[in-house]
């Protein structure tokens, strides 16, 4: 069976195009993996091999009627991260949502390759 993935290609293109720029973030759901960027509410898509690993296989259009619990208003700016360590994560590769006025991270959204076996999707606050 081919899969034409070229939608979310697009989709994913013009998440990663807005890198650097100042919107609005709007909060996070970790249970339906979304959060909303830029007047976008955006699905976090795992690729989950067997169950046990995962890793991010796209960032597509979600849900545009979402609510979510933490709803709040922060100017914030998307950067890319690959193979930074962090306080929780030995190896993290994906973005991160930076808040515009302090550059503190506030959304990361990626995987988590701590352990090469066992890699993990990351949509989580910084901590």
């Amino acid at each position: 069976m081919i899969i034409d993935n070229s939608v979310n290609n697009s989709m994913f293109d013009h998440f990663k195009s807005l890198s650097g720029i100042t919107f609005k973030y709007n909060g996070f759901s970790k249970k339906n993996m979304s959060f909303k960027f830029a007047k976008i509410v955006w699905e976090v898509i795992e690729d989950t091999y067997d169950g046990n690993r995962s890793q991010l296989d796209w960032v597509v259009y979600g849900d545009q009627n979402c609510n979510f619990h933490n709803n709040f208003e922060e100017d914030s700016y998307l950067e890319e991260w690959n193979d930074v360590k962090t306080k929780e994560y030995e190896v993290f590769c994906g973005w991160v949502l930076r808040k515009s006025n302090n550059g503190e991270v506030i959304l990361m959204i990626g995987t988590d390759y701590t352990d090469e076996y066992y890699p993990a999707t990351v949509l989580d606050t910084y901590s």
